[in-house]
């Protein structure tokens, strides 16, 4: 089986800066925690996209065990692309991102 290649929206990198920045306020070492399960699921997506359901319109959601995050992407099935287009508290409004996806 092929692996995937992941493709990060832009914007995703001040998703995951902004999460690791909150979680190293609230303890020590907790954001390098969340560093570590979101990379572990990130694996994930390399060698079984679809294995994840499609929540709205072409976009399937991973959430992250023992964070409340979403990694919400899309699948290039003919290019062996994982298109990661966020990285989401679970109490954000999914709408707010929404422009991001061309």
């Amino acid at each position: 089986m092929m692996k995937y290649q992941i493709i990060y929206n832009p914007e995703v990198k001040s998703d995951i800066d902004s999460a690791l920045h909150w979680y190293n306020k609230q303890q020590p070492g907790l954001g390098k925690r969340f560093l570590s399960h979101l990379k572990n699921h990130l694996r994930l997506l390399e060698n079984s996209p679809e294995s994840y359901s499609v929540r709205y319109d072409n976009i399937r959601c991973l959430p992250i065990k023992k964070f409340p995050f979403i990694i919400h992407y899309q699948i290039d099935e003919p290019n062996k692309l994982v298109k990661v287009e966020a990285v989401f508290h679970t109490s954000r409004d999914p709408g707010k991102w929404n422009k991001r996806i061309k």
